[in-house]
């Protein structure tokens, strides 16, 4: 899964950079880092779907609380995210239709447990072709 992620090294994080060619498709390429991270998102199928919506103050923490709000639905309810069709965008608000299905131990494997995004080196960058992203996970 890997051509629009990489992991860069950080003591004892999990350093994150997503490319995509605009902020919408980097929304959707960082949920399916996120799951891929977690698990072999390949094992994932589209089975149900459900809405998120979320709100920041700027793109930054909109992205947080995103992954954020996937994070907070796959501990809660062990939903994992295996494609994302976003409904609305703009620079503070975020709302989008993700499709997946829950977590079954015998199809999925975690390969790590991720707590939280954190603040540090949260980044966003929007240029002409491409827009990038850069963030920490608490592992």
């Amino acid at each position: 899964m890997r051509p629009f992620y990489q992991l860069f090294d950080h003591t004892s994080d999990l350093g994150v950079q997503v490319r995509a060619e605009d902020l919408k498709s980097l929304f959707k390429n960082a949920a399916l880092t996120l799951t891929d991270l977690m698990t072999d998102i390949k094992t994932v199928r589209n089975q149900s779907d459900r809405i998120i919506e979320v709100e920041a103050e700027n793109i930054e923490l909109l992205l947080r609380e995103w992954l954020s709000e996937l994070l907070f639905t796959f501990h809660t309810s062990g939903f994992l995210v295996s494609d994302v069709d976003v409904l609305d965008m703009s620079v503070r608000r975020f709302k989008a239709r993700i499709f997946g299905e829950q977590y079954q131990k015998k199809r999925h494997v975690l390969q790590r447990e991720i707590k939280s995004v954190t603040y540090h080196q949260l980044k966003v960058i929007v240029e002409e072709h491409e827009a990038t992203a850069r963030f920490i996970l608490d592992i």
